[in-house]
């Protein structure tokens, strides 16, 4: 892609179809200056149309937003030291960039960017993408994640039961990576349950007393896989109604960077059907659950299992570092709600 010298030769946009995306580059030649001359990009021009909207805004005023639109707007949570620039297009396409403090709003410079692009089926589009020759996927909590080998800076995210697409931008591949895996990228002000937690909290080892306090006061279950000796059993909530069970070896302190048995719950509307939905695509592996539920995992992640019942309005992933475990604990039904 040609661009000029001055902008960063970055891209930003929804994957809309097989090898279709936005430059970010058209992003910043047209949303602050309703410039209606042509970019070099060759690549799509949907985003950043004429009379872009592009002012900063607090992370109180993102809420606000959030609520007054009625529909999510995805970042990597607060960052001290940073201004939150806010971009809304004309064809409902939502960008926030991290600016350090002190750079003007509108500038071209690259920084850390997340977009967020309404898309119906969002989740089956991010597969199919995840899916095309030169794509790599990004492990991602409860949610399909990728990147085309020819722009690594970019990732495509999608959860499933909404109509939303996320792209996460950063000048260093690693850390946009890193965004994606460590489950930072998330709605601002989640519309969750007033039970779901309003920030994110460092993961702490806690007593499974703990974790069935923590069941009650959610209003849907929260799924483990039970009792287990010689282990610790760690807990992390996340913006979003995400809620994280890790089975540590004993010894190990909370937020150890080692792989261990983890289940997710994620509220997520009309789950089932969701997952349903998921399970059905090529690349996806069905396995057998009792209780009149779905599950499955996806050829290229054996080790995640995604399960789903009827009118429960959760998913639930289930992570082991052995494929063979993560299904025998889904089809053996050792995935359970805390009680």
């Amino acid at each position: 892609m040609a661009a000029s010298s001055r902008l960063p030769k970055v891209r930003l946009g929804a994957v809309i179809a097989i090898g279709v995306a936005v430059g970010l580059v058209v992003w910043l030649v047209t949303r602050d200056s309703g410039s209606s001359s042509k970019p070099t990009s060759t690549l799509t021009t949907a985003a950043g149309a004429t009379g872009s909207k592009v002012v900063p805004i607090t992370a109180s005023g993102l809420q606000t937003l959030t609520r007054a639109l009625q529909r999510p707007i995805y970042w990597a949570g607060e960052e001290s030291g940073k201004t939150y620039e806010l971009t809304q297009s004309a064809d409902g396409k939502v960008y926030l960039r991290y600016l350090p403090r002190g750079v003007a709003v509108g500038t071209h410079k690259a920084e850390l960017t997340v977009g967020t692009y309404p898309v119906v089926s969002a989740f089956t589009v991010t597969q199919r993408g995840a899916e095309q020759s030169g794509s790599v996927r990004v492990p991602a909590r409860g949610a399909v994640a990728f990147f085309n080998r020819s722009t690594p800076t970019n990732i495509y995210v999608a959860f499933p039961g909404t109509d939303y697409q996320i792209e996460v931008y950063d000048p260093s591949a690693a850390q946009a990576r890193e965004l994606v895996r460590e489950g930072k990228i998330m709605p601002v002000a989640a519309t969750a349950r007033s039970t779901a937690p309003s920030t994110s909290a460092a993961p702490a080892l806690v007593s499974p007393g703990k974790l069935k306090a923590v069941a009650r006061s959610l209003d849907h279950p929260l799924y483990w896989a039970g009792y287990m000796a010689g282990i610790d059993y760690e807990l992390e909530q996340t913006q979003g109604d995400k809620t994280f069970v890790r089975y540590l070896p004993k010894g190990q302190p909370a937020g150890a960077n080692v792989r261990a048995l983890t289940v997710g719950t994620y509220g997520i509307a009309d789950a089932f059907t969701a997952t349903q939905q998921s399970a059905s695509r090529p690349d996806a592996v069905q396995v057998p659950v009792t209780g009149g539920g779905i599950a499955f995992y996806s050829k290229s992640t054996p080790t995640n299992v995604y399960v789903a019942y009827p009118g429960q309005p959760v998913q639930i992933e289930v992570y082991d570092p052995s494929p063979d475990r993560a299904k025998e604990l889904v089809t053996t039904g050792k995935i359970v709600p805390l009680r």
